[in-house]
C-alpha cells in the first residue's frame, strides 16, 4: 500500500505536531521540475531544485530571452536577494558566448564594486572622489536632435514630480522656467534648434532664471514665498557641493559609456533619498532615450536580451504612492511614477531588460511588480508582501504561507508560460573581483584636482597672469561655460578678462573669488573661530581646485577681507590671527 507521510503519520503514531525533543517539520510542495506550456531555451543556470529541505540534482536555469519581459527580485534583508542577482549577471555578461553588458544603479549598501569592480570589462561610478571616478550626468543633455526639447522637457518634469512633492502650480512655474533656461543657452523650444556652438543648460543656469520666473507671476505673494522656499531652495542645493559636482559639470559621462559598457553606478553614499531618486529618474531616462534613438536610427526593435540594467532599492524611485486626488493636486507623483514605470516596460522592445531589487513588495508601485516577467521571491516575513508577491508569481495559499519559512538562498522562482513555480537553492556566487582605486591604490589630491582646467585657471591668476595660460581649447571652452553660468555677475566680468588675455590685479581676484564664496554673509553669520574652516571648504565646494591651490586662494580671500576690517580692531585681530 502507498501512502504519503501524513498518512503514515497516522498508521506509525508518529506525532504530527512538534513535541518536547521532537520537531515535526512540514513542507509545501512546489514544482519538481522546469516544465513550459511552450518550447523555451532554459540557458541562465541559477541553482538546484530545493525540496523538502534538501537540494536536489535537478538544475534550475532561466531563459535569457524572457529576461527582456524584466524581472523582480524581493525578500527580506540577508534572504541572499544580492547574491541571487550577482548569478544573474555573471551568467549573462561574463560567462556566454554573446556576452551582454549591464548597468547597476546602488543606492545602498555599495556592495556591486566589491563584487564586478574588479573585472577588467567594468567601469565604476560614483558619489565620494576618494572611492570611484565621479559621476557627472548633467539631466539637461539632449542626445541627438531626433530627441525634441519639448518633449524632454516633459520628462524631467515627470522625473521632478516622482521625486519631489510639488503641488499646485509648482510644475508648470519648474517647466517654464526650465524652458526658460534652455532659450539663455541658445535654444529654440518650439524648433528644438540651438545656435551654435550647442550649449546645455544646468541646474545653475535654471537656479538663475526660477526667481524671475516666479516673481513676475500672477500668484499672491505668500504663494510666491512658498515656491521660493520649494522650488528655489530645491534646486540650489542640486549646485553646490557634491551635488554641483555630479550635476553641473562640463565633462560629462556620455551615453555610449553608460550604456554600451558594463556599468556600476555606487549612490549608496548620497545622503538624501530624493537626491537618489533623482539620479535614478534621471539614468532611466536618459537609457530610454538614447534606446529610442538608436530605434530610430533602424537597431534594436523587437530584439533580444542584449543589456540588462539593475535597479537596486527600488522603492526609492518608483514608490507606491496614494490613488487620491484633491483640488490641490491630482496624484501627480503617482502619475509620474506609473510614467517611469510604463517606461521602463515599454524598453523590453529594444533589448533592455531590468531587474528590479526591493526588500518589500509594499512599498513598490503595483504597476512594477505587474510589469515583470520573471519573480524571484525570497524569504518574506511580513503578511501583505507575501500575498503581494506569491499571487503575483502564481503561488497558492500554501505556498504563500511557505515564503515565510525559506532558508537563506533560496526562493520561489516563475517565468511565464512555465506551469508552476519551482523552490530554488541558488548558488554561491563565489567570483567576485574587488575594486581597487585608484588602481595604484595611492590617492592623492593629485588624481583628480591638480590637472583640472578651474586649477590652472587659478593658479594663473595668483601667480599675476604672467605667461601662457595652457589650457587646450576644449579645457577653454569648459572654463568659458563653467564662467557663463555663475550667477554673481562681478564673478563674470572679472573672470573673463582674463580669458580674453587682460591681467587682473590679485585685489581683483580676491574680490572675485570673495563674492564666489559669498564671503560677506559668511563673515557675518559666524564666529571668528569658524570663518576660516568655512572659507577654504567653499573654496573647494564651489571652485573645485586643489588642497594647495585652495590654501593660496584662502590665504588672499583673508587678506581682501582683513583690509575691509580695519576699522574694527577686534575682528580684525580675531580674523589675521587665522592666518599663518
Amino acid at each position: 500500500i502507498l501512502v504519503n507521510s501524513n498518512e503514515l503519520a497516522v498508521h506509525m503514531g508518529i506525532p504530527k505536531k512538534s513535541i518536547s525533543g521532537l520537531p515535526v517539520l512540514e513542507c509545501v510542495p512546489f514544482g519538481r521540475n522546469i516544465s513550459s506550456y511552450h518550447p523555451i531555451t532554459l540557458d541562465l543556470p541559477l541553482g538546484k531544485i530545493y525540496h523538502m529541505h534538501h537540494t536536489e540534482k535537478t538544475d534550475v536555469s532561466l531563459s535569457s530571452k524572457d529576461l527582456t519581459a524584466h524581472t523582480f527580485v524581493t525578500g527580506s534583508t540577508g534572504s541572499g536577494k544580492s547574491n541571487t542577482i550577482y548569478k544573474i549577471i555573471y551568467e549573462c555578461c561574463f560567462n556566454q558566448k554573446s556576452n551582454k553588458k549591464f548597468l547597476v544603479i546602488e543606492s545602498a549598501k555599495g556592495e556591486y564594486k566589491n563584487i564586478f569592480g574588479g573585472y577588467d570589462s567594468v567601469s565604476v561610478y560614483g558619489t565620494n572622489i576618494r572611492k570611484s571616478a565621479l559621476l557627472k550626468i548633467n539631466p539637461f543633455v539632449i542626445p541627438d536632435d531626433d530627441i525634441t526639447v519639448a518633449e524632454h522637457i516633459d520628462r524631467l518634469i515627470e522625473i521632478f514630480n516622482a521625486c519631489w512633492p510639488m503641488y499646485a502650480a509648482m510644475p508648470a512655474v519648474l517647466k517654464e522656467a526650465i524652458e526658460a533656461a534652455y532659450v539663455s543657452c541658445g535654444w529654440s523650444i518650439t524648433r528644438s534648434v540651438c545656435i551654435e556652438p550647442k550649449r546645455f543648460p544646468t541646474f545653475a543656469t535654471l537656479l538663475s532664471k526660477l526667481p524671475d520666473i516666479i516673481n513676475t507671476s500672477a500668484y499672491s505673494k505668500d504663494t510666491k514665498s512658498d515656491y521660493i522656499g520649494a522650488l528655489v531652495t530645491r534646486v540650489k542645493s542640486l549646485t553646490n557641493g557634491i551635488n554641483g559636482m555630479i550635476f553641473c559639470a562640463d565633462d560629462n559621462i556620455t551615453d555610449e559609456q553608460l550604456f554600451e559598457n558594463n556599468v556600476i553606478i555606487d549612490i549608496s553614499r548620497v545622503g538624501s533619498s530624493e537626491t537618489k531618486a533623482l539620479i535614478m529618474g534621471m539614468l532611466v531616462i536618459k537609457l530610454q532615450e538614447y534606446r529610442m534613438l538608436q530605434s530610430s536610427q533602424g537597431t534594436l526593435m523587437n530584439s533580444d536580451l542584449r543589456h540588462i540594467t539593475v535597479i537596486e532599492e527600488a522603492h526609492n524611485l518608483l514608490r507606491r504612492t496614494s490613488s487620491e486626488q484633491s483640488q490641490e493636486s491630482s496624484n501627480l507623483q503617482g502619475k509620474s511614477v506609473e510614467m517611469l514605470a510604463n517606461a521602463i516596460a515599454e524598453m523590453r522592445t529594444y533589448g533592455e531588460g531590468f531587474i528590479i531589487a526591493d526588500q518589500s513588495p509594499g512599498l513598490l508601485d503595483m504597476s512594477v511588480i505587474r510589469n515583470t516577467n520573471t519573480k524571484i521571491i525570497m524569504h518574506l516575513p511580513d503578511e501583505s508582501d507575501r500575498e503581494l508577491a506569491g499571487k503575483a508569481a502564481g503561488l497558492n495559499d500554501e505556498q504563500i504561507k511557505e515564503l515565510a519559512k525559506l532558508d537563506v538562498g533560496v526562493a520561489a522562482v516563475y517565468q511565464n508560460h512555465w506551469i508552476e513555480p519551482v523552490l530554488c537553492k541558488i548558488e554561491k556566487f563565489k567570483d567576485e573581483k574587488a575594486f581597487k582605486y585608484p588602481p595604484d591604490g595611492n590617492w592623492s589630491d593629485d588624481n583628480y584636482f591638480v590637472y583640472s582646467e578651474r586649477n590652472v585657471f587659478f593658479k594663473y591668476i595668483i601667480n599675476g597672469c604672467n605667461g601662457q595660460l595652457e589650457l587646450t581649447d576644449e579645457e577653454m571652452d569648459k572654463l568659458r561655460r563653467w564662467i557663463d553660468n555663475l550667477s554673481q555677475q562681478t564673478v563674470r566680468n572679472t573672470l573673463r578678462k582674463v580669458l580674453n588675455k587682460n591681467t587682473i590685479s590679485k585685489h581683483d581676484c580676491a574680490n572675485a573669488v570673495y563674492c564666489l564664496i559669498n564671503g560677506k554673509t559668511i563673515i557675518d553669520s559666524n564666529d571668528a573661530d569658524c570663518y576660516h574652516q568655512i572659507i577654504k571648504q567653499e573654496i573647494r565646494d564651489k571652485i573645485n581646485v586643489s588642497n594647495e591651490l585652495a590654501q593660496n586662494l584662502h590665504r588672499i580671500v583673508i587678506e581682501y577681507i582683513s583690509e575691509n576690517l580695519k576699522h574694527d580692531s577686534k575682528r580684525y585681530n580675531e580674523l589675521i590671527g587665522g592666518v599663518k
